[in-house]
């Protein structure tokens, strides 16, 4: 729903195979604006960075009747081999309604422009997010970095002018390498105005001209922050620019711009209108799968249920008259089997109009950790790219994803679109967030919960071993999930054969137990509180390691640790988000006559700000037992608590090391 961002967020990397390296000539002096680029010296403390931006400029002219054109202009310098992918140029147009002006790129060695033999050209390929089959998105890339060496500038210019949807833009800056300089222009017209607002921890420098109509953001001498895992969302450096721009009361433009959040709710309202519809086919089937439902929550399951299985495809056409933001018609969706996010959002809420059960959609930002991407302060439907939906529940609906509201009460929030997300639990990317009810009042947006651990990461694994006297060991495990977790396993076995969920459990298992043999693989999944996992049986050869005098030990720490996170660099620049997980595992080891326990290890147990570990074995009735939680809550670790938070998934590694101490009494007769 969203219109891809002006610069270089969004850049589609292309993969080509070129059959050889071409030929290069010396071609005349590149122009002047890459010229003086090219002299700026590359920045001191840009450590490994593959290129740095030496200017990345966009300059945005807004004329009264509601066109635009926008103008880029783009100078890298390649700094090491890995930074020759990034000589890549790329421009986004709306295929039909935008026009591409001008677009040229230059590859800059010694002060010469460098061509290779033969014309390079643009390729132009679709835009389209997985799911769609057909999108006037489009993009159109040149790619030298075939040809590109250490040192080289790459150059790139586009122009590209069209009519606005909204009298909107989205600006960040959010390269992932060094940059000198980097800036926004807004020119408008006269007796025009704008509102802005900046987030970010780098906000760039704002000025405005004497007569108020060309307006420029600037943020210079970015610095470089190599790439690292788990990184805190409030962390991130990148500034973000939305602007309204607000036509006269007497502009001609008749382009949207939106003041309030009920604007942005009207505008829907009046996109949606007629699309909920009914008919006899629809009816029926809302009837025929509720049948022998007894309350509303069950008729709510079983409707979500089929709707969440119809196949996601999206058609994207009229983007320019604001049809990514229509569903089709329901009784169209239901009639042909599929739909994006909002044509499921739709079909779902004429299904449960049908069973007496109000719902409303609600517009979402699908990538959004902790509600960092959509910002009350700035009314659009530029900030939302999903639709989900809210449904109507009684006060004493006791389910994680249930909010209570001031105008509509109790809402269930639901995605139809995520096929591995059970009702009654929220995807991990709208968890945190601020969504906008579409539905005539909402004057706000409302905050969507950060689920608990316990019912957003809990995985449950128990193990039930039996031990031969040839050292032998056969048993049972099952493996289920709750929440997100759940969801992880549902989506594999969506996703997966089962002979590829044998192998790769094969692999996992095989770490821990040596020669690990997996049997009976059985997907489980109870959609009625949501766990889903797998049940299985699984044998190894030699699991005992003898030692002399009678004595051998084992390990029961057999259950996969690939759940578990590795952080091996020392030292970070930027805090950690931790991905909150609560394991609970059991295994229990039978026996066999002849062998008593020698030893038992130590109880275990770590409390920190971030997490907790608690081990413990136990022997009864010729049964070794242990128990073993690790719980890491969804914080953030700063920079100088990184140590600690290495130190105790170390501790953790360690403490799974332990080993029972068995020893083997001679038999009567042996």
């Amino acid at each position: 729903m969203r219109p891809p961002r002006n610069g270089p967020g969004g850049l589609v990397r292309l993969g080509l195979t070129w059959a050889a390296i071409l030929a290069l000539s010396a071609q005349a002096a590149p122009p002047d604006w890459v010229r003086r680029a090219g002299q700026l010296p590359t920045p001191a403390g840009v450590g490994n960075a593959p290129a740095v931006v030496l200017l990345d400029e966009t300059s945005t002219t807004v004329f009264p009747d509601g066109r635009n054109s926008i103008e880029r202009h783009v100078v890298l310098r390649i700094l090491n081999r890995e930074g020759c992918k990034d000589a890549l140029g790329s421009v986004d147009y709306l295929d039909k309604h935008d026009r591409i002006e001008d677009q040229d790129a230059w590859l800059v060695r010694n002060d010469r422009v460098v061509s290779p033999a033969g014309d390079r050209k643009w390729i132009d390929l679709t835009a389209a997010a997985p799911g769609a089959i057909f999108d006037e998105g489009r993009v159109q890339q040149i790619d030298y970095s075939d040809l590109a060496a250490p040192g080289d500038l790459f150059a790139f210019k586009t122009v590209v002018t069209g009519r606005m949807l909204f009298a909107q833009a989205i600006y960040n800056w959010d390269w992932n390498l060094p940059v000198v300089a980097e800036r926004v222009s807004l020119h408008l017209p006269p007796a025009w105005t704008t509102v802005s607002t900046v987030r970010g921890l780098l906000a760039p420098a704002a000025s405005i001209s004497p007569d108020r109509s060309t307006y420029v953001w600037e943020l210079d001498n970015q610095p470089y922050r190599a790439p690292e895992p788990w990184v805190d969302p409030s962390a991130e450096q990148e500034a973000e620019l939305m602007v309204t721009m607000v036509p006269p009361g007497d502009s001609a433009a008749q382009t949207p711009a939106f003041q309030k959040w009920t604007d942005v709710v009207a505008y829907q309202d009046a996109m949606n209108a007629g699309q909920c519809d009914s008919d006899a086919s629809l009816a029926a089937k809302a009837s025929q799968l509720c049948a022998g439902c007894t309350d509303d929550l069950s008729r709510i399951r079983v409707l979500a249920y089929y709707v969440q299985k119809l196949r996601y495809v999206a058609i994207n056409r009229n983007l320019h008259l604001g049809f990514g933001y229509r569903p089709r018609k329901a009784t169209e969706v239901l009639a042909k089997g599929y739909g994006d996010c909002k044509d499921k959002a739709n079909l779902l809420k004429a299904m449960l109009r049908q069973v007496g059960i109000q719902s409303y959609p609600a517009a979402a930002e699908s990538w959004d950790d902790g509600g960092a991407l959509v910002y009350p302060e700035w009314p659009s439907p530029y900030q939302f790219n999903h639709v989900i939906l809210a449904i109507a529940v009684g006060a004493g609906t006791s389910l994680p994803s249930v909010v209570t509201t001031p105008n509509w009460g109790a809402l269930l929030f639901f995605d139809p679109t995520n096929t591995a997300t059970a009702l009654g639990d929220l995807p991990w990317y709208l968890q945190g967030t601020n969504v906008l009810v579409l539905e005539k009042g909402c004057d706000r947006l409302i905050a969507l919960p950060q689920l608990a651990v316990e019912e957003n990461r809990r995985v449950e694994r128990r193990a039930t071993l039996a031990l031969a006297a040839n050292g032998l060991v056969t048993g049972e495990c099952s493996i289920l999930g709750q929440g997100q977790s759940g969801a992880d396993w549902r989506r594999r076995i969506q996703e997966e054969t089962l002979k590829e969920l044998h192998y790769s459990l094969s692999e996992s298992f095989g770490a821990n137990l040596r020669g690990a043999v997996i049997q009976d693989l059985t997907p489980v999944d109870d959609p009625a509180d949501g766990r889903c996992g797998i049940r299985l049986k699984l044998s190894a050869p030699q699991f005992v390691q003898p030692l002399s005098g009678g004595l051998a030990i084992v390990r029961l720490n057999i259950l996969p640790n690939n759940l578990l996170p590795v952080f091996s660099a020392k030292e970070r620049s930027t805090p950690l988000a931790t991905h909150p997980l609560l394991l609970d595992d059991e295994v229990r080891l039978n026996l066999p006559a002849g062998y008593t326990v020698e030893e038992l290890p130590n109880a275990e147990k770590i409390r920190t700000s971030f997490g907790s570990y608690e081990k413990k074995y136990e022997m009864a009735e010729g049964v070794v037992t242990c128990r073993r939680s690790l719980r890491i809550d969804r914080i953030v670790v700063p920079v100088a608590g990184y140590p600690e938070f290495r130190k105790f998934l170390a501790d953790v590694a360690r403490f799974d090391r332990s080993t029972v101490l068995l020893r083997q009494i001679p038999q009567p007769g042996s």
